[in-house]
């Protein structure tokens, strides 16, 4: 036998016995929308994170690169330098030797005037 209840009291017991599961169920996926996106935002600080640290080891390696180039080329500037102050020396003694070797008639055989003998 059915009793008669109020239909107020009917729609009212029917929405709360399946409101209760309806709002669970949309917690729940509340809940996993919402640690979907925090799993996402971890993810994503993670992969920032890891990007940081390749930029900051990517300058590092530019930077020693940059300090190697540079330290090679003062040594190769200072290997040059060196070269022509040998070269200079070399040079002044060759020049002092030529002079002091080769008679003054030699030096300036160009400035005498040749005088052909008959």
């Amino acid at each position: 036998m059915i009793a008669w209840v109020p239909f107020n009291l009917l729609t009212d017991a029917i929405l709360f016995r399946t409101a209760r599961p309806s709002l669970k169920a949309s917690e729940e996926a509340f809940d996993k929308a919402l640690k979907a996106k925090r799993d996402a935002a971890e993810a994503n600080a993670r992969k920032v994170e890891s990007l940081r640290l390749e930029a900051l080891a990517l300058e590092e390696k530019r930077a020693s690169e940059a300090l190697r180039v540079r330290e090679e080329n003062e040594a190769r500037r200072a290997q040059v330098l060196e070269e022509r102050e040998r070269r200079d020396e070399a040079i002044a003694k060759l020049r002092c030797v030529l002079y002091k070797r080769v008679s003054p008639i030699a030096r300036f055989q160009h400035l005498i005037a040749w005088v052909p003998f008959n």
